[in-house]
Order: C-alpha cells, then structure tokens, then sequence
C-alpha cells in the first residue's frame, strides 16, 4: 500500500504533483483496486480561488500503468473522457 499526503498549504499547491507506487502483480484477467480517501474536501470558494462552491477533493488528470517487465505503457487520461 502506498500512501501520500497533500497540503493546499504546501509549495507544491496547485502544481502538478507526481508519485509512484510499486504495486504486487496482479494474474491476467485479476482486478487491481485503486480507491482516493479525501480527509478534508473543500470548496474553491472557501479556499479564495474562486466563486465554486463545489465540494472538491482532488484533480486527478493521468493514471500511468505500466509493468516494470515491459515498456509499453498504458494510459489511462481524464481528459479523454
């Protein structure tokens, strides 16, 4: 399990952040779970950014997949969609 924490009061707020997760192997046709746990979500609004009063709890732009036994790589991309 890889954990990580991030501040809205840190130098990196705001800023494309990346991280990486060695993850055991997972057999073919297996199910990987990935979940997101927001200790704190906020609004834009409440933080000054803007007038958003949504509820948010991160901007999630890529997921990288890859094998360390093998260079392709499969991208997964929230724009896409």
């Amino acid at each position: 399990m890889a954990r990580w924490t991030f501040s809205l009061d840190s130098e990196a707020a705001g800023k494309p952040q990346w991280r990486q997760a060695l993850i055991r192997p997972v057999n073919r046709g297996g199910t990987l779970k990935i979940s997101f746990s927001i200790d704190a979500p906020t609004s834009p609004l409440a933080q000054g950014i803007s007038s958003d009063q949504r509820t948010l709890g991160m901007g999630l732009r890529k997921l990288l997949f890859y094998s360390l036994n093998d260079s392709r790589v499969k991208l997964i991309d929230a724009d896409a969609s």
